[in-house]
């Protein structure tokens, strides 16, 4: 969707479920498959850490400019995303900041019960990690939009751009709780 300010919000992760009548069990589960947790491709019951998943597979592909979890068709795709098997995020992309790359690791462990407890949680980090590099947004820019290094100057509105994803991401905390 689009604001009226211009700006792109995330409103959806295509996570969706259908519950039978008395509430406690998965009948059916939709999503993209792409960005589902394991619990989700498992058809387990799902909560809000199952969106912690999401959104680190959204950051994930922000950052890296790839998916989290890729294959050959279906069967291979579910498989790496139960197993959590992904390509490092600093394999793809050395100059990832280190608290960013923990802040992926942690939304994409297998187990929810590994994952950080809350959106509010993520959000604290990624204020922590904004304020941290407040003086180098390119180096953001960079990371998120594929810039040449950390010390390039950024195109024109990528250090804009990357502020105002990473502002969104902040509003999403307001909105999980």
């Amino acid at each position: 969707m689009v604001g009226r300010d211009g700006r792109v919000r995330l409103l959806d992760f295509g996570v969706a479920r259908v519950l039978t009548d008395d509430q406690q069990s998965v009948d059916k589960v939709a999503g993209t498959l792409l960005y589902m947790s394991p619990e989700q491709v498992m058809g387990q019951r799902t909560d809000h850490r199952s969106d912690l998943f999401s959104l680190g597979v959204c950051i994930y592909q922000l950052c890296t400019g790839q998916q989290a979890f890729g294959g050959r068709g279906f069967g291979e795709i579910a498989a790496n995303i139960v197993s959590c098997s992904y390509v490092p995020p600093t394999v793809l992309r050395d100059d990832i900041p280190a608290a960013l790359v923990s802040v992926i690791e942690d939304c994409l462990r297998p187990d929810p019960a590994d994952r950080p407890d809350s959106a509010a949680v993520i959000g604290a980090r990624l204020r922590s990690l904004v304020a941290a590099y407040a003086e180098e947004e390119a180096l953001i820019a960079a990371v998120c939009f594929g810039g040449p290094s950390p010390s390039a100057a950024p195109e024109s509105g990528e250090a804009e751009a990357s502020t105002a994803i990473v502002s969104d991401l902040m509003e999403f905390t307001e909105v999980a709780e």
